[in-house]
């Protein structure tokens, strides 16, 4: 008899100290460490593909390219770079008709910034994108709890985001944090549609940060059109998760 009730307190003593353990695990600061810990060997990479480029033309060699530096994600045609003194920077391959450009000025100004406080060191470039990527998850945790999602849940899908291993790329690769910075004004654009209170400087907040989306890249223009959903829901009394 005591062996028995001894073995159901131990059976049912271990799950509480695995659920007990697994809170502890949840905890906002442990995940935002761990998600940096996965990200953090970016700062050995040191520049990239495009980065290259940029710095050409952020140290001032623009005037022998086709680029500016107040618009990074230009990068013209091979025609204008077979007409400058950098036409062998494009591979052999490129087409005579290849023509890309981005509108991203917001994410030129971005690099542009930083280009006058690190220069071409690339650790201060990638630090910066780890401070984004964290500020990113806490967003994202704000806004779970803001649909009216339970602590445990919230941190649960804080967890599966911060881990999810589309986030490489845009935190890694310097040329790419205007998906970074895309997303952490889409979020925070979103997140201000959440409060309670939504006046008309929540409003125009909501709608100046889902601009900056727009300027960061081409998906952030889709902000624009979630946050005019949002609104038009809140003022029927659709969507406001605290209701």
């Amino acid at each position: 008899m005591q062996a028995t009730v001894g073995s159901d307190l131990n059976a049912n003593g271990r799950p509480r100290r695995l659920a007990r353990l697994g809170e502890q695990f949840l905890r906002l600061p442990i995940i935002v460490g761990l998600a940096l810990t996965l990200t953090v060997s970016s700062i050995s990479i040191g520049f990239y593909a495009d980065d290259h480029v940029h710095q050409m033309v952020l140290s001032g060699s623009e005037a022998d390219t086709p680029m500016s530096r107040w618009s990074l994600y230009e990068f013209g045609s091979a025609k204008e770079w077979s007409n400058s003194d950098r036409s062998s920077s494009l591979p052999w391959w490129t087409s005579d008709d290849w023509n890309v450009r981005f509108f991203r000025p917001l994410t030129s100004a971005y690099l542009v910034g930083l280009h006058a406080l690190f220069g071409n060191h690339p650790a201060g470039y990638h630090c910066a994108s780890l401070t984004l990527f964290a500020v990113l998850i806490l967003v994202v945790h704000s806004s779970f709890r803001a649909l009216g999602l339970e602590q445990r849940t919230a941190r649960i899908g804080t967890l599966i985001f911060a881990l999810c291993d589309s986030a490489a790329l845009p935190v890694s690769w310097i040329a790419n944090v205007n998906s970074l910075l895309a997303a952490l004004c889409a979020v925070s654009s979103l997140r201000i549609l959440l409060s309670k209170q939504l006046g008309s400087a929540a409003i125009l907040a909501s709608l100046a940060l889902a601009c900056m989306a727009a300027l960061c890249n081409e998906a952030g223009t889709m902000t624009l059109l979630l946050v005019g959903v949002g609104c038009w829901q809140r003022s029927r009394g659709i969507a406001d998760p605290n209701q």
